[in-house]
């Protein structure tokens, strides 16, 4: 296949959305098509992660905002390339690609994912109410979008309207190869591990209340990522006298690691259309407590681990107790990865490609 299939991105800094890229291109390159990837600015780690038949297309802006000069470059750069479709997962490169497709130019088809549920932009996104409506339009005007989950295309039907065809291209993972042996008892100071930008909308804050809640258990905690809010968790983790108990690693291109060797994944994000981590951490059988947002109900509904009310956090403590001192009622490290094993990687690009299909011949 000559013409390329392209991915668009602001940056590769590290997030879900973004290692979903890394993992679909793999499997797409080696399925045959010719991937590469178009970012605003060629910045983060994941950068590095990318195999190296994927070329990187840098578009060189560094204010994200100048979407309309994005969009001017981001079309000059489809003119010469005359990729076979376009695929973009987040709404500022979705609002780009679309005032794109609308300039002078070859034509491709265009795939836009959207992987936050709609109907909680306004409550959890600044300027949510804003960017629902311009992403409204954009959806319209392409006539389908590709969701992360049947929760993400119900909440999607009903902001967006029926106009819209609603696909479903699931989030995957590279599962773990492992066999799947139960785990083994909890040894004193069980680690847990929680994965996720050190932003309010992770909820960090409440896992550190409830975290305080069993500081009379032996425990620790690793936290992975970076963000502005690090300083304000430290501090509250000194208030609370937690702070020797928790290691923060900052941003971690691969933390497969990190969750395999962990005995739980502890996840308190306000809003998620999905929760890949949540599916990582299922893949090596670590299991899950996390905060009741739409995916990590959906993933967790026939098992893996446990949800609690976003925000309560004594009901979040109330499991942490059970958890680290009966760990026996945790799910096993068999049951996780048969749960995990339906979000593989592979089977994310079989539904991204049954999109792609009406194109692979041009």
């Amino acid at each position: 296949m000559s013409r390329p299939l392209l991915f668009v991105h602001p940056h590769m800094e590290i997030g879900g959305a973004e290692r979903q890229t890394v993992l679909a291109a793999k499997v797409l390159a080696d399925r045959g098509w010719k991937v590469g990837l178009v970012v605003f600015e060629a910045k983060g780690n994941l950068l590095t992660q990318l195999p190296q038949n994927v070329e990187v297309h840098d578009l060189g802006i560094e204010q994200h905002a100048l979407a309309l000069l994005t969009a001017v470059r981001l079309r000059r750069l489809l003119n010469q390339l005359r990729p076979v479709a376009v695929v973009s997962k987040l709404w500022s490169s979705n609002l780009v690609c679309e005032l794109a497709r609308r300039m002078p130019g070859a034509g491709f088809q265009l795939v836009l994912a959207e992987s936050l549920n709609p109907s909680e932009h306004v409550r959890y996104i600044r300027l949510g109410r804003t960017k629902r409506t311009l992403i409204r339009q954009v959806y319209r005007s392409v006539g389908q979008v590709a969701c992360n989950s049947e929760a993400t295309a119900a909440a999607a039907r009903t902001v967006y309207g029926p106009r819209i065809a609603y696909a479903i291209v699931p989030p995957g993972v590279a599962l773990f190869s492992g066999s799947g042996v139960d785990r083994a008892p909890l040894t004193t100071g069980p680690t847990i591990v929680s994965v996720g930008a050190l932003r309010p909308l992770k909820g960090h804050r409440d896992l550190v209340e409830a975290l305080a809640q069993v500081a009379d258990l032996p425990w620790s905690w690793t936290v992975i990522g970076d963000g502005p809010e690090r300083e304000d968790l430290a501090q509250l983790l000194d208030r609370r006298g937690l702070r020797g108990r928790v290691t923060f690693t900052g941003e971690v291109p691969d933390p497969s690691s990190y969750i395999a060797s962990a005995d739980l994944l502890l996840h308190g994000a306000k809003t998620e259309g999905f929760g890949a981590v949540v599916i990582e951490a299922l893949s090596v059988g670590t299991p899950v407590i996390a905060a009741d947002a739409p995916g990590p109900v959906e993933i967790l509904r026939d098992g893996g681990g446990w949800v609690f009310r976003r925000g309560d956090t004594a009901e979040a403590a109330r499991l942490l107790r059970v958890a680290l001192t009966d760990p026996h009622q945790l799910p096993s490290q068999h049951t996780c990865r048969q749960i995990a094993a339906r979000y593989s990687i592979e089977r994310s690009v079989d539904a991204l490609e049954a999109l792609l299909n009406p194109v692979r011949s041009r």
